[in-house]
């Protein structure tokens, strides 16, 4: 169990670094956006582009730390209205579903990646489509990680509540 809180920590300070290097990038972007448009009256082109790439990363990146703090969307009406040993396979089963999709999206994802890395921008010569796509098998292994975090350490999935 050591293992698992020392990853976690881990983990946690990479996500949380990723996401706060993410929302400097999209917010310093924009702000080069408005100022060369608005103040130059010369509007730079590549902006509008990186910085709809740059929030696929940070919407996808959001997931994440909404998953991990258990504070994600969940419909739970069904679940509470069964027992507890049910409530806690049914959790399970979520879990692992959740960890399918995951594994299937992230797999796509980087087949996506790695099929567009030769392709770049439109207005970004130097930045490969592959890095959009790139954000799929990134977050969906963060996502996996933090389910299979929460069954070994017997919470409940995608909920800061632990399981009896």
């Amino acid at each position: 169990m050591e293992i698992w809180s020392r990853m976690r920590g881990i983990t946690d300070r990479l996500t949380n670094w990723l996401a706060v290097l993410m929302f400097l990038i999209i917010f310093l972007v924009v702000l080069c956006q408005i100022f060369f448009r608005y103040f130059l009256h010369s509007p730079l082109v590549w902006t509008e582009e990186l910085s709809r790439a740059i929030f696929i990363w940070v919407s996808l990146i959001g997931w994440i730390l909404a998953t991990r703090s258990g504070t994600h969307i969940r419909i739970t009406f069904f679940a509470n209205c069964l027992p507890p040993s049910l409530r806690k396979a049914t959790g399970v089963v979520m879990a692992l579903i959740t960890i399918a999709f995951l594994a299937v999206l992230g797999g796509f994802g980087a087949v996506m990646a790695w099929r567009t890395m030769g392709r770049t921008l439109i207005t970004i010569p130097g930045i490969p489509i592959g890095l959009l796509y790139l954000s799929l098998p990134v977050t969906a292994l963060l996502g996996v990680f933090y389910n299979l975090h929460d069954l070994a350490a017997r919470r409940e999935p995608g909920g800061p509540a632990a399981i009896d």
